[in-house]
């Protein structure tokens, strides 16, 4: 049975978000082991969209999908826009079974990543 993961961001005309966006993506691939493909989308502005991700995957024979918000909180993206994606998405491939993972959130990880910051706006 094939897994896949969708990291799904907001979109941005910023090419800096483009580039991070796929640096970001790119490392989760190389630290991957569970799943047999990871895949980007975006909610606008960007390409692929999530339901562009989807049907590549649904031909890929993919059966279990996780839907990963890059997100800090469950805003009206995650709540609505997103979710009510994911609704669409599961009556049109019935045999995908569809996940969608918490954003990212409290962790120390950011907590320890915004002191960095912060230390490093000091030295600047």
């Amino acid at each position: 049975m094939k897994n896949a993961m969708i990291i799904i961001a907001h979109g941005s005309r910023s090419n800096d978000f483009v580039i991070t966006f796929n640096k970001i993506v790119n490392s989760i691939k190389q630290l991957n082991n569970d799943f047999n493909f990871i895949k980007s989308a975006s909610m606008e502005i960007n390409k692929p969209t999530l339901e562009e991700v989807v049907l590549e995957l649904a031909n890929q024979d993919v059966k279990n999908i996780v839907i990963v918000p890059y997100f800090l909180f469950k805003g009206i993206h995650l709540k609505k826009d997103i979710s009510n994606k994911i609704s669409k998405l599961e009556e049109l491939y019935k045999e995908i079974e569809f996940k969608f993972a918490e954003p990212l959130g409290f962790d120390e990880t950011i907590v320890n990543l915004l002191l960095k910051r912060a230390k490093e706006g000091l030295e600047e």
